[in-house]
């Protein structure tokens, strides 16, 4: 697997109990932020000790060059053979954290410089977020981690983001995570940082916090290549994203979760199916998410429907009963006013046409009604429009034909709706 950091050392483990095992350790990051600890305990029947312990507290000890090593956050077993462990770690902090630094260097996976010529390091890019200048730069090994990346479709550390020292740490930790995620929309996959270092004036590293963080593999779906976008968009289009981020999160409190659900579908490594559902689901959660503090979204309002129902209820009971002699569990079935609650509901095409509006997007009123058929399709039918109602499709000019073509048409109308939610309309194709 790929590697981002190792180290060795010795070390002390903490049981959930009190118990402390001296040690050797073995730490390596993986290149998509998988913490591991290979441990080895000086007491031959400390195998013991650890099986019986429900869980493992901390670790703390110095690597052979002299750091010293603390875990924070949550520690789980992934392999135990008697004194010998394999444990996977949440945050593991070299140095002293408390130190002031000059700068913060946090290191980020799988990012590109897509202005840059092929086995060449690429120049660093300042970016203006917010105010706030910040910088990236290629790791070293940037043109043969791309490669790796690139052809395996996998994780690697690619880049470092430099952020100046004046922010506290936890200040530093969300402009970074915040820049990651307008990368992340500007690349159209995943962008996070898997490491943050304190670096003293001649930006040598005193402190470094090693995180297991969520990533995804890299992908080389162009953004919105149904309408025949094949140019991967600039870095500097994250300035422009940045504080939409900023905002949208103030506003709505999501969490991200609109950005990770897109990143999410346009990964590669399942069946297009699934990924065209996965892009559906990113609509509905923008959805939930953008009208959840609008007024309901019903035809009628509660005394108006709760007037109907004490109309249409009983006499429904009583067709049922005297027209068409059901059951009484039929007539219950069909008149149950939980079911009838949908009726009162606005489609689903109606909370889209209002969630674009409230947050500027624009859209054809044709590739809105397209959209819909085709989620209705793969929602109900687990199969494409193109494949459940081909007769129809055929007679229309402009809907997908193929699977392929339809799932890349999702693919692309959920692409459109992120890219202006987050400001980047002028890098839009037609519509």
């Amino acid at each position: 697997m790929l590697i981002n950091y190792k180290a060795c050392g010795r070390g002390i483990l903490e049981l959930e109990d009190g118990a402390r095992l001296d040690c050797s350790f073995a730490l390596q990051q993986y290149g998509d932020g998988k913490l591991v600890l290979d441990c080895v305990c000086d007491d031959p029947s400390s195998g013991w000790q650890l099986f019986a312990s429900n869980s493992l507290k901390s670790i703390q000890g110095q690597t052979e060059d002299g750091q010293y090593l603390a875990s924070h956050g949550r520690i789980t077993w992934l392999q135990l053979d008697g004194h010998r462990c394999t444990l996977r770690a949440q945050t593991l902090v070299l140095g002293d954290g408390s130190l002031r630094s000059a700068a913060h260097r946090f290191t980020l996976t799988n990012m590109i410089f897509p202005d840059s010529e092929r086995n060449c390091l690429p120049r660093p890019v300042t970016l203006v977020v917010g105010g706030l200048p910040v910088t990236v730069h290629p790791v070293e090994q940037y043109v043969e981690r791309v490669a790796v990346l690139q052809s395996m479709r996998s994780v690697h550390a690619t880049a470092w983001l430099s952020i100046d020292g004046s922010l506290t740490p936890t200040e530093a930790i969300q402009v970074a995570s915040d820049i990651s995620y307008s990368l992340s929309i500007v690349q159209g996959h995943k962008v996070n940082w898997i490491d943050h270092a304190g670096l003293d004036v001649l930006q040598r590293p005193i402190w470094c916090s090693l995180e297991d963080r969520v990533t995804k593999n890299y992908t080389s779906l162009p953004v919105n290549r149904f309408d025949g976008n094949h140019r991967p968009l600039p870095l500097a289009a994250s300035s422009t994203c940045y504080p939409k981020v900023r905002e949208l999160e103030e506003r709505y409190k999501w969490g991200g979760r609109v950005i990770d659900a897109w990143l999410d579908a346009r990964a590669e490594g399942d069946y297009i199916e699934a990924r065209a559902l996965k892009f559906v689901v990113v609509l509905e959660t923008l959805r939930s998410i953008a009208l959840r503090d609008q007024p309901p979204r019903r035809h009628l309002a509660e005394p108006q429907w709760s007037a109907f129902m004490a109309h249409m209820v009983p006499a429904a009971r009583e067709f049922l009963a005297n027209q068409l002699e059901c059951s009484r569990d039929l007539q219950s079935a069909l008149t149950n006013p939980r079911k009838w609650e949908d009726l009162n509901r606005k489609s689903f095409r109606a909370d889209i046409v209002a969630t674009f509006r409230l947050l500027g997007i624009q859209e054809s009123q044709r590739n809105i009604e397209l959209f819909v058929s085709c989620r209705n399709k793969i929602i109900h039918d687990g199969r494409f429009r193109c494949q459940a109602e081909s007769e129809s499709v055929a007679s229309e000019t402009d809907a997908p034909k193929k699977p392929s073509e339809e799932y890349l048409f999702l693919a692309s109308f959920v692409d459109r709706a992120i890219l202006q939610v987050f400001g980047l309309q002028e890098y839009l194709g037609s519509r």
